[in-house]
């Protein structure tokens, strides 16, 4: 049986992850692994005596921390008994943005699930620190959840289209998570060239709306080309075309809509680190109001 690895550090955002991957879970019938990432650094070489007695509390400290963790650990694990779905545990050795991407390599995740910290000033570092990492370093879907999980599953699903082989991914992903009888909305966000607003450039006046007009048409065309192959949904599909930067489209449509759920896919793992997701997945992940799932 497959899994969904869920990161646990015992605060309030990882009782919402645990939330998110138990429905889930019952969704995609596979089991929930809690993972708990927590390491004892060793001591540097050539320290002073006294810089090493200071390392020896500082070690004993964390171990002592450690030890809490696996009991804390154990009693989410103790709660979730029962609940129909299978729940086990793992403690992993080293900081969570290395380890739950090893891990979900080692158990074959059908999902890795975090929490979000928040979205704004310092609460937005803290996310930074931690789940964009993880989504940036996993091959795996990554659902960064907020909020409440919707009794019965994700019932408004925002996929964001750019008609690209990930985006088709991310439209398969939504299929999967969608609850029955619920709605999802593709949604393809666009914005006339920037040099078609340049002085001197041949688009101007009557020319920019003919182009427009033009852009629509192939846009609508794609996209119901797009729905003609969704195939089989148990729930409602609809495709829509929006004027506006795809990451603040998203996070217009899914406000406006009252969503539960954003999709969109990663255009994989080139180029730096910090594009590893894409700008688009990345603002998603940082600012949408609902859970996002980065599919890989």
């Amino acid at each position: 049986m497959s899994t969904i690895l869920v990161g646990v550090d015992f605060s309030p955002e990882s009782d919402t992850a645990i939330a998110h991957a138990m429905g889930l879970a019952r969704r995609l019938d596979v089991s929930v692994t809690l993972a708990l990432s927590t390491f004892v650094p060793e001591s540097p070489e050539g320290l002073s005596p006294s810089l090493l007695a200071s390392y020896a509390k500082y070690a004993a400290d964390l171990k002592a921390r450690l030890a809490d963790e696996r009991a804390k650990l154990a009693a989410v694990h103790q709660r979730l008994q029962g609940q129909g779905v299978e729940v086990s545990q793992v403690v992993l050795d080293g900081r969570p943005e290395d380890t739950i991407p090893n891990a979900a390599k080692d158990l074959g995740a059908a999902v890795v699930v975090v929490g979000t910290h928040g979205r704004t000033g310092f609460r937005r570092l803290a996310m930074g620190s931690v789940a964009e990492k993880i989504v940036r370093h996993e091959d795996h879907p990554v659902l960064v959840a907020r909020g409440e999980a919707p009794p019965g599953g994700y019932r408004h699903i925002v996929v964001g289209l750019d008609f690209s082989p990930p985006s088709r991914k991310a439209l398969q992903a939504a299929k999967t998570y969608l609850a029955p009888g619920g709605k999802i909305d593709l949604v393809h966000c666009w914005q006339l060239p920037m040099w078609s607003y340049a002085s001197g450039a041949p688009l101007l006046g009557d020319n920019v709306a003919q182009f427009q007009a033009e852009l629509l048409g192939s846009i609508r065309e794609t996209g119901e080309k797009w729905l003609a192959e969704v195939g089989p949904i148990d729930g409602t599909i609809a495709f829509h075309s929006l004027e506006r930067a795809p990451a603040a489209g998203l996070d217009f449509w899914a406000t406006e809509n009252k969503a539960d759920l954003i999709v969109v896919g990663s255009h994989g793992h080139t180029g730096l680190r910090r594009w590893l997701i894409g700008s688009v997945a990345e603002a998603a992940v940082r600012h949408a109001p609902c859970s996002v799932v980065v599919v890989h």
